[in-house]
């Protein structure tokens, strides 16, 4: 395990909400600003475009193999037909040689009734099939929480859900581990599968139950819930009481500081075989956003003042002491842009 940069392109919002949302969860996380290491870069225009990926591939390589986040795939891709099987194809092909990617993409909202594992992205199924790695990220309906599920892994067997409680006040985002009957995820429960309804309903039984009530409970067969408890008991979940009952086995709860660090952004194992490198060094963090210009910027070339001069125009710009390293919102004819790094504020 060794900490690496993190790359986010960001094709949705813009950078003062990412430096607000990112202020706020590190301050969740007890820390005064988000860790060094996390870079911002806006993409200039459709990832599917020749030059904008050319860019991206440039800054990737820059850092030296950072984790890459891409929210999101379809508005990234605006414009390219996503349906067809080639393009798809060719997209996810794409992405795996920037090494680690986190894609973040949409699916139809869960309808009640309707089984997870009917849910892909929007497009073609090769983008699910290209995948190495699936998680879905449900929504609780009447509470501040979050289940991760996942749904696909060729690196060995899938993990089980994880169950995240999210607090927000007006500066801070506390994100906290939680069990799947924790009342925050009210409303998940008739999305999840068998199996986690079985753990679910055994969690909220503070004596344990045996097969009969749960699947009373359940509107499952008895066999059928017996067969989900053994699963559950292979897994570490639950176990029998030697009374005909079965009780669950309590799970890790806790602040996102002390959740496993391959479930956070920022430390991951490399999957992509390649030889290991060292990161490429980065401007200091700036101390404040701005506006400068080329006349304030005793450090900036032509070409980099050019590009300043039309990011202004969206964004503005994060100014350090030697030279202006840029939010890249506006499109440009010239591959090479900087992402910059989070600034104090």
């Amino acid at each position: 395990m060794r900490r690496r940069p993190v790359l986010y392109l960001d094709a949705e919002l813009d950078a003062s909400e990412f430096l607000r949302r990112a202020y706020r969860v590190a301050r969740g996380l007890g820390l005064e600003r988000p860790p060094e290491g996390l870079h911002y870069f806006a993409l200039p225009g459709p990832l599917t475009h020749p030059a904008v990926f050319e860019e991206v591939a440039a800054l990737v390589h820059s850092l030296g193999e950072p984790l890459v986040i891409l929210d999101s795939l379809s508005v990234a891709c605006a414009g390219a037909d996503l349906e067809r099987q080639a393009v798809a194809t060719d997209l996810m092909q794409r992405l795996r040689s920037l090494g680690t990617v986190l894609v973040l993409d949409h699916i139809p909202k869960p309808q009640p009734g309707v089984p997870l594992h009917t849910y892909r992205p929007f497009g073609s199924q090769f983008k699910y099939a290209l995948g190495r790695s699936v998680v879905q990220v449900l929504a609780a309906e009447n509470g501040p929480g979050l289940v991760l599920r996942q749904t696909k892994s060729t690196f060995g067997p899938k993990a089980e859900p994880l169950a995240l409680a999210l607090t927000f006040t007006n500066q801070v985002v506390t994100i906290t581990r939680t069990a799947l009957s924790a009342p925050e995820l009210a409303g998940v429960a008739e999305h999840l599968p068998a199996l986690e309804k079985v753990a679910r309903a055994l969690a909220e039984s503070a004596d344990g139950a045996t097969p009969e009530q749960l699947a009373q409970d359940l509107g499952m067969s008895p066999k059928t819930v017996r067969n989900h408890l053994s699963a559950l008991r292979l897994q570490g979940r639950a176990e029998p009481t030697g009374d005909g009952r079965w009780q669950a086995l309590q799970k890790q709860t806790g602040t996102l500081s002390q959740i496993p660090t391959s479930l956070r952004a920022g430390n991951w194992e490399s999957l992509s075989g390649r030889s290991e490198k060292q990161p490429a060094r980065h401007s200091r963090f700036p101390d404040s956003l701005g506006t400068g210009n080329r006349e304030s910027q005793p450090g900036c070339s032509e070409k980099q003042a050019n590009r300043l001069s039309q990011n202004h125009k969206a964004l503005g710009a994060v100014t350090c002491e030697s030279q202006p390293v840029c939010f890249a919102g506006a499109p440009s004819e010239t591959a090479g842009g900087q992402p910059f790094p989070i600034p104090d504020v």
